[in-house]
């Protein structure tokens, strides 16, 4: 019985399933719901649905402290161009951070990588990841998260899964960060503990070289007072020539290296009779009114630009290692040396003032030629009216040099004669004056009346030099075709004054053993310069008064000496960026400053590889002096 019941039942079963599935079948089919994309027009009014695979599909993975990894590119994709023009229009990030596993990954290998969802955001191509730029994204809603499962960008903020990853993200970037400051303080600690050692050892080197030189010297010194007592030379030339060893000061007075690189002063090595390039340039180094080019610029020049101010560039460096064998003068001389042989060889004698001239004049061809070059590309590419104005700016350019040192004199000529005057303007680099007691004595004596007489013809056709000469057998004959010359006076008023003036002190043989006095601030009178001139002959404006910052001594005679040179330092040190800029103007300072402090001047004396603390008294009363450099500096008050 139980056996037949058991039965009846399955088989009843059996027929109502069969009835649900026949219904079922009869019934109409369901439609499966759809996955709307961000593309949809259909929903873009509808507010983004949320990821239902957010749960499962990230996870907010932490790294401890100590070994979190840095986010790097995809090996991939250093094999092929990624860039930003990705041809997903729903991807258009390059790379992407997976918000399960943190890995980057890129656009091409998004669909492929193993989990769903991903977070991009705006960073600067080639820099990695930081932590600023994910919440700058964040704010102005440029950071996308993308769902491949919901094929869409999904809404984030409300997300408490999706919230938790991008938050991990945040930490991680975060303390990559700190570690990648706490490497680059570690390293620069590292750098500086190596530089303070190399600077020590070169220090060392330096004072071995430098008492090297010192011996080299002295032993120069006894064969040059035994070559002029085998030539008979006079005492008083003998002596002149081996003066200069008293200005060595005491011992306490040498400068270490340490204590004059600061200073922006770098020793020098003498290639044989070099010192006139060392002395020189030691003062172009704080000439604080000439423009140095900026160092990316110094490729792009001329070798000579490139080797002078390469080295301003080093001596203006006080971190910059010392070399050895020391700095030289080659870079400068060599390139010069291709249009002014007599620069060719280092153990010919030479002049300060002469490479001046022919430093200066090299300077400003090599920059005219840049010009003209500037110039014509500029006039090619410019159309119609804006050639000329390519042209101004063009000539408008000047030289570092003559930014520095052009002053402009009007060369008066006036007729003894009938006293018509002929005013000619004449550039100038440096003033060559006469050597008196006093230097305001020369520079008076330079601009005085009648200081010379030329022989010329006069312009003025009514002159009673014409018409004494012109007629013959009491007839006149034409003035312009058969006038002869007459005296004519010639002197000079200032036109314009630079920022910088350089004074050559002339000697005579009369007067080869006078030893001028000159002033630590040099005052114009306004008796030389030019009356229609005198409210714009001083450059940038202001009263024409300079101070003194650079000596250069020459003991010897035309033939044969020693250049030295004294220079102001002021403190604190003028950055190139600035030279030749209105901050260049240094305030007048009557005194000298506690060297203690961070602001005042110093004044060193430089002979070649050896500096020296000098004073500004000591500088006033050097022996020889050859070279007077005068600054334009502003009032005290």
């Amino acid at each position: 019985m139980v056996s037949k019941a058991v039965a009846a039942a399955k088989k009843k079963a059996a027929k109502a399933k069969a009835a649900t599935r026949q219904a079922a079948a009869a019934a109409p089919a369901k439609v499966a719901p759809t996955l709307t994309t961000k593309d949809d027009s259909s929903s873009s009014a509808a507010e983004p649905k949320k990821c239902i695979h957010s749960r499962i599909a990230v996870k907010a993975k932490k790294f401890e402290s100590a070994s979190i990894p840095a986010f790097v590119q995809p090996i991939s994709c250093l094999a092929r161009p990624c860039t930003d023009k990705s041809s997903d229009a729903a991807a258009p990030h390059t790379h992407w951070i997976c918000l399960y596993c943190q890995a980057v990954v890129c656009t091409h290998d998004r669909a492929a990588h193993e989990h769903a969802i991903l977070m991009a955001f705006p960073h600067e191509a080639g820099e990695p990841w930081t932590a600023d730029d994910m919440k700058q994204a964040h704010e102005d809603g440029t950071l996308v998260v993308h769902c491949k499962l919901c094929q869409r960008d999904v809404p984030f903020d409300d997300d408490p899964h999706i919230k938790a990853a991008t938050a991990a993200i945040f930490l991680r970037l975060e303390e990559i960060e700190k570690r990648q400051d706490a490497v680059a303080s570690l390293e620069a600690q590292r750098q500086a503990q190596e530089l303070a050692i190399a600077r020590q050892r070169d220090y060392e080197l330096y004072q071995g070289l430098q008492a090297e030189l010192r011996k080299m010297e002295m032993q120069r010194r006894q064969q040059l007072a035994t070559m002029l007592e085998q030539m008979s030379i006079d005492e008083a030339t003998t002596a002149s020539l081996m003066s200069y060893t008293q200005f060595k000061g005491p011992s306490d007075a040498l400068l270490m290296a340490n204590e004059f690189l600061p200073l922006g002063v770098r020793a020098m090595r003498n290639l044989g009779n070099t010192c006139y390039a060392n002395a020189l340039i030691q003062v172009l180094a704080h000439t604080r009114h000439l423009p140095v080019p900026a160092a990316d610029v110094l490729p792009t020049l001329d070798p000579v630009a490139e080797g002078l101010f390469d080295m301003l560039h080093i001596m203006a460096d006080p971190d910059s290692p010392i070399t050895n064998p020391l700095l030289h003068a080659a870079n400068v001389l060599q390139p010069l040396s291709r249009r002014f042989d007599e620069f060719d060889n280092p153990n010919t004698p030479n002049d300060s003032h002469e490479m001046l001239v022919c430093l200066a004049d090299e300077l400003d061809t090599q920059h005219l030629k840049r010009e003209k070059e500037r110039l014509s590309a500029a006039a090619a590419a410019a159309e119609g009216d804006d050639q000329e104005g390519a042209q101004e700016q063009a000539v408008a350019e000047l030289s570092p040099v003559n930014k520095c040192f052009r002053s402009i004199l009007n060369s008066h000529i006036d007729c003894k004669s009938c006293g018509r005057r002929q005013t000619v303007t004449e550039e100038f680099y440096d003033l060559s004056v006469m050597v008196s007691d006093t230097l305001e004595r020369s520079i008076a004596q330079f601009f005085a009346d009648e200081s010379d007489t030329v022989q010329k013809t006069c312009e003025n056709p009514d002159c009673p030099s014409l018409s004494s000469t012109n007629s013959a057998n009491g007839e006149e004959e034409d003035a312009s075709t058969t006038g002869g010359p007459t005296e004519h006076a010639k002197h000079y008023m200032v036109k314009e004054l630079a920022p910088t003036l350089c004074l050559q002190l002339k000697h005579t043989s009369e007067a080869k053993e006078l030893n001028p006095t000159f002033p630590a601030y040099l005052t114009v009178p306004k008796q030389f310069i030019d009356p229609d001139c005198r409210e714009t002959a001083v450059l940038g404006g202001g009263p024409a008064t300079y101070e003194l910052y650079g000596v250069i001594q020459h003991l010897g005679n035309m033939h044969y000496g020693h250049y030295m040179a004294s220079i102001k330092v002021h403190r604190p040190l003028l950055d190139n960026s600035l030279r030749g800029t209105p901050a260049a103007v240094p305030k007048r300072a009557d005194n000298d400053v506690d060297e203690s402090a961070d602001s005042g001047f110093d004044w060193l004396f430089v002979d070649d590889a050896s500096v020296y603390r000098s004073t500004e008294d000591q500088v006033l009363k050097s022996e020889a002096p050859y070279m007077l450099f005068y600054q334009r500096c502003s009032s005290s008050e």
